[in-house]
């Protein structure tokens, strides 16, 4: 039974659909949604290095993006959890699955993907393959 929902959003146009399917479901029943924004590392390099002023700026948009979605699940009368993560996405959004002990992850199939996810395969993927619970992916 699904009670606990972790909810990765990027502010993506699929993000914002992966939160309105996700409120659609959690108006029908009782679950915890957690939001999780995950500041990619490889966004916050310059010449080679990790930049603490670009590191900030992403952070406060990452919150400014769940402060925007937390007003939209609150204005339907649902509760959730902010969390922000720093790290490659799919390895983060698992591993606040497993500290939270989720039952579902809900995302965009494609979101803001960095550089190295060309390479690496995309973070839905990464996370379909992965989780043990069940996986809803927004197109």
């Amino acid at each position: 039974m699904i009670k606990k929902i972790l909810l990765a959003v990027d502010g993506s146009e699929l993000s914002e659909k992966a939160v309105n399917t996700v409120c659609e479901l959690a108006s029908k029943g009782s679950y915890n949604i957690i939001l999780l924004n995950v500041l990619d590392p490889v966004s916050c390099l310059i010449n080679g290095e990790t930049r603490d002023e670009v590191k900030k700026e992403l952070s406060a948009k990452g919150m400014e993006i769940l402060k925007k979605y937390q007003k939209q699940i609150e204005a339907m009368n649902l509760e959730c959890t902010l969390k922000q993560a720093f790290g490659m996405p799919s390895t983060q959004i698992l591993y606040v699955a497993h500290e939270e002990n989720v039952d579902m992850i809900a995302m965009g199939c494609h979101g803001k993907s960095s550089f190295a996810e060309i390479f690496l395969g995309s973070v839905s993927q990464h996370v379909l393959e992965r989780f043990n619970g069940a996986v809803l992916l927004i197109r």
